[in-house]
Parts: structure tokens; C-alpha cells; sequence
């Protein structure tokens, strides 16, 4: 039924307000109050009969009740003089005065003006919802500060838990009863399908539209998995806490016989899982009911690093470098305005004081306003660019843009020859610091010298690697390779063609692509430590030295290469983040964990690897909690991840969800049908073997073969 006055309309199986035609952020006991008032309209309501059913039982003041009427009036355009629709009978109660319309919602779910989506719920399975009795919801927080924060990482495991005792406080208040508070969330029992969704809604709201004291901040979105209860409850537990790994912060996945159920109430219609789940959840026909309420600062294009709200604000002065845009001959002005945008990337990654977005994560806002890309990217300042070329020569324009203030803080234009490209990087470089020095923070300066390449064909060489090597696929990068080597060969003085050829190997290595894939790997090693040995090595050589030395079981080797690495890029997101990789392998937890999340922060739209191996780095230092959580993230994120699902197996074990911990294992063998724990664990490099150990008994206990 939907209820009509004046320009609004009020529908409570959607749990929405809509006025003319938008719905309204609305929290929900105000929704409870005004609904309860407006259905009915005309009839006195004492404070009595108001408090019993809104609040039921539960001790409140006069102040919290005449604040919900306050925020009720708000809502609808009313207010506490003119008392137009919601009137109130002194010391008494209330009585709603308005004209109320009561319209059969089946009347309305076709007419678009009225709903945001279309509902397609047929009278038959409208009719088959009702035998649908009690379900089990599984829900949990997402934690912005778990993994990209500032949280030290002992606190990060016992903020979740706080967050988490407000979450179970919600769900009791919704009518749910308590089935198991581990394996990473919160699992409880409603009675009816219906009513657990109602729940969902409430959680989609949950965080700072809802005014309650135990609120977290807006950097903590809701996961909800629903599924029906069967013949045994502990697997139905167990499988919505797995549906819950499928959904995005602030989303419901639900089985198809629930979103059967529910179709169309609350605004919810669910959209199929597509691709290849464990047998056993495809046979469950899955959806995910998306978020009406999009988080602050996500991309409408929806980037899925994003989907849990902005990056949290940084302390230090905070940068990202746009791709710039092209003007004139494509191909030509594309190679340069690529590589000159790299070039001052690696500039400015040297300043350890300034939080630079890599250039992985700016390329995902590759067309946007610097606006949006700073409110997303959670940064003030904005360096965007434009290169033409003009009769074989080129202009480049560029803009800092202070987003905060929407002013340019400083801007030149370039006339150059291709061959003057290397010469005004350590320019444009040296300029932007001082606009930033200028408007930020006075002291520090960066080493930003090299050896220029000055001969316009080894510059052309240069450019056109550096475009190929990012469209990251096996044709490119192989071209991409010969492109760098080349570059080394012609100026074996400059470390830049042989750090650049280095990481390609690396690249190549990591994904297979080698051929064969041991090549790739010696190559790395081989072109890295000749890069390393230059005057003017950048760190990124260093950073493929410590991966390549840990392979190797070189672990003191890795962790100085990672050391040097950090040194001269402190800004860089893979050399924090990688350097992260090989701290977990060698035993070092606590700042495995402070580098990882440095890496993710300063790359926001992260590998889905970065929150694998934070899982796992969370798990050795015994916070299993943080472990699940993160490692869910890993596997929304790479939906076939098998590491992923590894943390996972171990961390649900050792927090007690063993059914969950079965759940994952069998998956692992569904994708990897051979999957042994010895071949496995042969592979991973750990200097201490009791992190290996712990996992390989999880697994092993889980099922997994020998």
C-alpha cells in the first residue's frame, strides 16, 4: 500500500519517502513514527500508544520523541507553528491532519514516475513468497580503516569487533535472534523472509543517516547475505555468511527463492550473479541487490575499490596526476603525453611528505573533471595537462588545481622538440613541488635528477614502451620489453631502460606470460640489478630485486632491496606495497601490515593481490577477524582468487566458522581440482615456517589433499 498526501508519498514496504516524485534520506524510526502516523490519518495517537509501538518497551524521553515528530515534519514540509499536517495535542499526543490517498501498491508498480525500478514479480511467485518462512541473514561491516587507514594494526581487529557490537545491536532490534557471532560477521535467525529484508534495508542505511550512538562513521558499509533455512541450520548459517563475501559494501546477495520472496519491496529487485561459482552456489541461482544509497565519493562508473566511499583524507599535502589529453597527431602526442606524465610521476614519488595517487589508479579517471577525481581519490590538489603537436613540434599545457579552493595554483605552457621532453620534466617537476611547498609545507625538496635521454629516437623508443606497458596485456608488454632493452643498449649510462625492461620481465613472470615463465624471472634479476647499480636508479629496480631475492630465499638480500627501494620512492605505491609482500614472507607482520595499507592508500584503485596478502599478513599476526574481513574484499574483488580463498579457509577455522572454512575449501577444489597443500606450500617462500605451518594444518583439516 502506498499513501499519498500533498506531493509526497509514502511506501512501507519500501521503507521510502518520496517527495515529488525523489525519495528522501529519511532515518528509520522517524519513517516508524511518521508511517504509524499517516496510516492513521485523522485518528488521535497518544504519546503512550506512539511510544508502545515504535519504541516497544524501551525507555525514551519526551526530548527523543518530540525529536522524531521534529524530523517527521521536516520530512514531509511541515513544521512545529504552521502544524499543517502533523498536529500536535498538547501534553497528550498527535493526530496526522493531512488528506491521505491509500493505493494498492500492485496498482503502481508499472507506472515509472512513481518507482525507480521495474518490478516484475508475477502474481505466481508473489503467491509462492508467502511459503517462505525463516531465513538466516549474515552481515558484517566494511571497514575503510582496515585497509587503507591509519589505525595501528593491533587496533584494527578490535575496532571491527566494536563496530561489529553495534551491528548485532540493529539486527536484535530488527527481530533477529543471534545464531553465531564469528567467521567474520554476525549471523541471525528471522522468521520470515520479509522480515529479514526489512533488516537489509535498514543496513543499507545503516551508518551516518541513522542517528544512533553506537553509529560508526561513513567509512563502514554493511554486507548482507540471505538464505533460506533447511533441513540443517548450521549449513544454512555457513552459506549465508559465503553469500555475504559476494556483495559489495552496502549490497545484499541473496538466493534466488529469497529475492523471490521479496521482489519488489523496500525498492529492491535483484540483479543474477553471472559467471562460474562453486557448483553449489550456482545451484542456489544468486543475486545481488544493489545500494540505493550510493556512498560519498563513489564513481557513478562504479569502480569497485570504490564502492565502500572515499578514500579516508590524508595528513600530508595529497596529489594525483591525471592522464593528460591529447591534441593533434595521436599516436605522436599519446607516446608523449604519457611518458612526460610518468615522468614527473616519478618526480614527485620521491618526496616523502606528499601523498601521490599512482598512476594506475588516476588512469581509472582517465576523461574526469579534476573534482571528481580528487572527491573519489580522496586528495585536494589536481595536476592535469594537455599536449598538441603543432608542426613537429609540441605544447604542453598544465594546470594544478587546488579542489578545495577551485583555484589554479599554478600553470605554464611548454614549446618543445620531441628530444626537449626529458629536460623540462625535472622543470615541471621542481615547479609543482614549489606550488605545493608554497601552499603546504615549507622545508623539503626531492631528488629528482637523471640521466636525460636526448636523442629523439631513443626518447620516441622510450614513450612508446611506456604507452604499451600500461594497456598491460601479453602482445603489449612483449613489445614493450624489446622497446626498453633497446632504450638500454643505446644508453647504457641511464638506469631508465633497464629498470623499465626489468619490470616488464617481472610483469611477464607474474603472470605466466614467460615463456617459459623461469626466463622471465632471471631476466628481472638480471635487468634489476643492472639498473640497481646505476648512479641514477629510481628505486623501481630495487623493488623487482627484493621479489625476485625473496623468491630466491634471499630474504636478507629482499628486505635491503626493499629498503633502498623505500628510500628513494617513499611516495610510491609499489614500493610500499610490494615491499609489504616481502616483510609478510620474512616474518615482519606489524610493518608488513603499515606498508600494505600505505601502498593501497596511495593507490586507491589497488590489485586485488594488495588485499590478499594483507589478509594473510593480518592472519600471521593472529588478528583472524581482520583476516576475514579483508580477505572477502580480496575475493569480490578476483572472484577466482585461490590465495584469496586459502586466508579464508585458515581464518575462518581459526575463528571457529569451520562449516564457513569448508565452504571455501571445497571452492579451491573446484577450481583447482589437482590442488595439493604440499605443492603449495612448497611455493611460498616464508623464512619462519610456523605462519606456513598454522595455514597448511587449516587446510588440511578443511579437506584439502595432502
Amino acid at each position: 500500500m502506498i499513501y499519498s498526501f500533498e506531493d509526497c508519498e509514502l511506501d512501507p514496504e519500501r521503507f521510502e519517502l518520496r517527495v515529488a516524485g525523489t525519495p528522501q534520506k529519511i532515518e528509520p524510526q522517524v519513517f516508524e513514527v511518521l508511517s504509524y502516523l499517516v496510516q492513521r490519518a485523522g485518528q488521535f495517537v497518544s504519546r503512550e500508544t506512539l511510544h508502545d509501538a515504535i519504541w516497544q518497551g524501551r525507555v525514551v524521553s519526551d526530548s527523543t520523541i518530540a525529536s522524531a515528530i521534529k524530523a517527521a515534519r521536516r520530512a514531509v514540509g511541515d513544521d512545529g507553528s504552521a502544524q499543517r499536517l502533523i498536529r500536535t495535542v498538547h501534553g497528550r499526543g498527535f493526530s496526522f491532519e493531512g488528506a491521505v490517498v491509500a493505493t494498492d501498491t500492485a496498482a503502481t508498480v508499472d507506472n515509472a514516475a512513481r518507482v525507480d525500478v521495474q518490478v516484475t514479480a508475477s502474481p505466481d511467485a508473489l503467491a509462492a513468497s508467502a511459503d517462505l518462512g525463516a531465513t538466516v541473514l549474515h552481515a558484517d561491516v566494511h571497514l575503510c580503516e582496515l585497509i587503507n587507514g591509519d589505525a595501528p594494526a593491533a587496533g584494527a581487529e578490535s575496532q571491527l569487533l566494536s563496530h561489529r557490537a553495534a551491528l548485532r545491536v540493529v539486527l536484535e532490534e530488527s527481530g533477529g535472534r543471534i545464531l553465531a557471532a564469528t567467521g567474520g560477521g554476525i549471523a541471525a535467525r528471522f522468521d520470515r523472509a520479509a522480515d529479514a529484508l526489512q533488516c537489509a534495508a535498514t543496513l543499507q542505511r545503516w551508518g551516518p543517516s541513522i542517528e544512533r550512538a553506537a553509529a560508526p562513521e561513513p567509512s563502514v558499509r554493511v554486507r548482507v547475505g540471505v538464505s533460506e533455512i533447511g533441513p540443517e541450520l548450521e549449513g544454512d548459517v555457513g552459506t549465508a555468511a559465503r553469500l555475504q563475501c559476494l556483495a559489495a559494501p552496502g549490497e545484499i546477495c541473496v538466493t534466488g527463492a529469497v529475492e523471490r520472496a521479496v521482489q519488489g519491496r523496500h525498492g529492491f529487485v535483484g540483479t543474477p550473479i553471472a559467471g562460474d561459482l562453486d557448483p553449489g552456489l550456482n545451484d542456489l541461482r544468486l543475486s545481488i541487490i544493489h545500494s540505493r544509497q550510493r556512498p560519498a565519493g563513489a564513481e557513478p562508473g562504479g569502480v569497485a575499490q570504490l564502492q565502500c566511499g572515499a578514500p579516508i583524507p590524508p595528513r600530508e599535502p595529497s596529489v594525483v596526476i591525471l592522464p593528460f589529453q591529447v591534441i593533434g597527431h595521436e599516436a605522436l602526442a599519446a607516446e608523449l603525453a604519457e611518458g612526460l606524465r610518468i615522468d614527473v610521476q616519478n618526480g614527485l614519488v620521491k618526496i616523502s611528505r606528499i601523498l601521490l595517487i599512482a598512476a594506475g589508479s588516476a588512469n581509472a579517471f582517465r576523461g574526469k573533471t579534476p573534482d571528481d577525481a580528487a572527491r573519489s581519490l580522496g586528495v585536494r590538489h589536481v595536476l592535469h595537462g594537455v599536449v598538441q603537436i603543432v608542426g613537429g613540434r609540441a605544447r604542453v599545457s598544465l594546470e594544478l588545481i587546488d579542489t578545495l579552493s577551485t583555484q589554479a595554483v599554478w600553470s605554464e605552457q611548454y614549446k618543445l622538440a620531441l628530444d626537449d621532453a626529458f629536460a623540462i620534466q625535472d622543470d615541471i617537476t621542481a615547479k609543482v613541488i614549489a606550488a605545493l611547498d608554497a601552499k603546504l609545507y615549507s622545508g623539503e625538496q626531492a631528488r629528482i635528477w637523471h640521466q636525460a635521454l636526448t636523442d629523439p629516437k631513443v626518447v620516441r623508443l622510450f614513450y612508446r614502451g611506456v604507452r604499451l606497458f600500461f594497456r598491460m596485456d601479453r602482445e603489449a608488454m612483449a613489445e614493450a620489453t624489446r622497446a626498453f632493452e633497446s632504450v638500454a643498449e643505446m644508453r647504457p649510462s641511464s638506469s631508465i631502460g633497464a629498470t623499465w625492461a626489468a619490470m616488464c620481465h617481472w610483469i611477464e613472470h607474474q603472470r605466466g606470460w614467460g615463456d617459459p615463465p623461469s626466463a622471465s624471472r632471471r631476466l628481472a634479476k638480471q635487468w634489476a640489478a643492472a639498473a640497481a647499480r646505476l648512479p641514477d636508479a629510481d628505486g623501481q629496480a630495487h623493488t623487482v630485486l627484493a621479489h625476485v631475492r625473496l623468491l630466491d630465499r634471499e630474504f636478507d638480500a629482499a628486505l635491503l632491496a626493499g629498503r633502498q627501494a623505500l628510500e628513494i620512492r617513499p611516495g610510491c605505491a609499489n614500493a610500499n606495497g610490494f615491499f609489504g609482500h616481502v616483510l609478510h614472507y620474512c616474518g615482519e607482520q606489524d610493518e608488513a601490515i603499515t606498508r600494505i595499507k600505505r601502498g593501497i592508500r596511495l593507490q586507491p584503485v589497488y590489485p586485488p593481490f594488495f588485499a590478499c596478502m594483507l589478509a594473510a599478513a593480518y592472519f600471521a599476526s593472529g588478528q583472524n577477524e581482520a583476516a576475514l574481513a579483508v580477505a572477502k574484499e580480496a575475493l569480490r574483488l578476483n572472484p577466482r582468487d585461490i590465495a584469496a580463498r586459502l586466508v579464508l579457509v585458515a581464518a575462518a577455522r581459526a575463528a571457529g566458522a569451520d562449516r564457513l572454512s569448508d565452504i571455501f575449501a571445497a571452492e579451491v577444489l573446484h577450481l583447482e581440482p589437482v590442488f595439493s597443500v604440499g605443492a603449495w606450500r612448497a611455493g611460498q617462500p616464508y623464512r619462519d615456517a610456523t605462519v606456513i605451518d598454522g595455514m597448511a594444518g587449516a587446510w588440511l583439516a578443511a579437506g584439502l589433499a595432502a
